[in-house]
C-alpha cells in the first residue's frame, strides 16, 4: 500500500507542474500594460476601449492564383 501513496504523490506534483505551467503559459501571451518608468496602468471603469479589428478571412470557395499540378502520365516500359 506504500507504493500506491508514492504514485498519487508522483502524479499530484505532475498535475500541479502541468497547471503551473499553463498559468505561466497564459501570462507570458498577455503581457500587462506598463508605463515607461515601469508602472502598472488601471483604466477608469467608465472608460471604454475599442474593440480590435477582426482578422480578415478569405473565402476558399473561388479559385486560387495558382492551379491544382497535373499528374503526369508514367512513361511505358
Amino acid at each position: 500500500m506504500r507504493i500506491n501513496k508514492v504514485i498519487r504523490a508522483v502524479i499530484g506534483v505532475l498535475l500541479l507542474a502541468v497547471l503551473v505551467f499553463c498559468i505561466y503559459k497564459r501570462l507570458e501571451a498577455s503581457p500587462a500594460k506598463t508605463e515607461p518608468d515601469g508602472e502598472a496602468t488601471t483604466q477608469p471603469a467608465e472608460q471604454t476601449t475599442e474593440p480590435t479589428a477582426e482578422p480578415t478571412v478569405i473565402p476558399t470557395s473561388e479559385p486560387t492564383a495558382e492551379p491544382t499540378p497535373t499528374p503526369t502520365p508514367e512513361p511505358e516500359l
